[in-house]
């Protein structure tokens, strides 16, 4: 799993990649098929690739060529579920930002229900972690949310990408809903808008790549985007495309506040937190005062013990007259 230059999050995750819709300009499909080699040639390989549906693929392990070298997509953009993948997550012990398939989208019609699932299973495995999932087709998310089996763990951010009114827009008030505008092509208004007012974060973009610049957003698009979302104070966050539209001193760069904390693994915190010796709160050792023991003169101390600042102030003040250095 490798750190992202996606504004949005610290990593990238790829269990799944792979995408049916053929977006004409999708910069995705375009990278998986320049680093495949020869995906076709590949697919014949069958020791290696398991085809488990109409141009559906499984992968054990990482798919290494002849001259040793890795590949990140051998099937090219067909949708492939890497299962080798299913514990990066794990090894990234400080808790943060991940976002999920950024090289397909989980939740395309193709996918199989199975797939989605074992993400969700896997994500679970990590839990330090905020995980941000984002498609085209978030009528995927009603599905599975009317089965019960779309997680509403407060670590999953659940996002819709819309360009223009009417586009589809998924909201649940027991979920971590959002929405990605971008590009933004035209304005949102009525019931669209008003839609946004029921999300936790909201993304706005304008085109990149071969299309910059075809589209600008108009002032008023963007100020009925803000005023819905100020609305009831969600969050707003400008991709840098748009820095260009409103001005750097306009620029609005939001994020909700888990996506903003780093919550440690139960692995770190066995090495970097301790108990207060005194009212036995859980809390970074890097927090606390560490109590020392010299046994005799000459020996070098010893950490025996940690105490919070607050029961370090009361000890203080209950122990030691006022000005005296604080010795234990």
């Amino acid at each position: 799993m490798n750190r992202t230059k996606n504004e949005l999050a610290d990593y990238a995750w790829n269990p799944v990649t792979g995408c049916l819709k053929d977006c004409r300009y999708c910069y995705a499909r375009k990278s998986a098929l320049r680093f495949a080699s020869d995906w076709r040639q590949n697919l014949a390989e069958r020791s290696k690739v398991q085809q488990v549906g109409e141009k559906l693929f499984e992968l054990d392990t990482p798919w290494k060529t002849k001259s040793k070298r890795f590949l990140n997509s051998p099937t090219g953009f067909l949708p492939t579920m890497h299962k080798y993948r299913f514990d990066w997550p794990q090894k990234v012990k400080v808790g943060s930002s991940i976002m999920v398939c950024t090289d397909g989208d989980l939740f395309g019609p193709w996918v199989p229900e199975d797939w989605i699932l074992r993400v969700f299973a896997a994500a679970d495995e990590a839990p330090q972690h905020q995980y941000i999932f984002l498609t085209q087709y978030p009528e995927r998310y009603k599905q599975l949310a009317n089965h019960e089996k779309l997680p509403q763990n407060k670590n999953f951010w659940y996002g819709s990408t819309a360009t223009a009114r009417e586009s589809s827009v998924w909201t649940n008030e027991h979920y971590n809903a959002f929405v990605a505008i971008e590009p933004l092509l035209g304005p949102f208004e009525g019931d669209v808008t008003k839609a946004f007012q029921k999300l936790k974060w909201v993304i706005i973009g304008a085109e990149t790549g071969r299309n910059v610049g075809k589209v600008i957003p108009k002032a008023e698009w963007i100020k009925d985007i803000l005023a819905s979302a100020d609305a009831t104070d969600t969050p707003v966050f400008m991709r840098s495309s748009m820095e260009s539209v409103v001005g750097a001193e306009n620029m609005r760069r939001e994020k909700p506040q888990p996506l903003l904390q780093r919550v440690p693994s139960d692995v770190q915190k066995e090495r970097l937190w301790e108990y207060c010796t005194v009212c036995g709160k859980y809390r970074p050792m890097k927090e606390m005062y560490a109590l020392l023991l010299r046994r005799k003169r000459g020996d070098s101390p010893e950490r025996v013990a940690y105490m919070c600042p607050e029961c370090y102030e009361q000890f203080s003040r209950d122990n030691f007259e006022k000005g005296k250095d604080d010795e234990i």
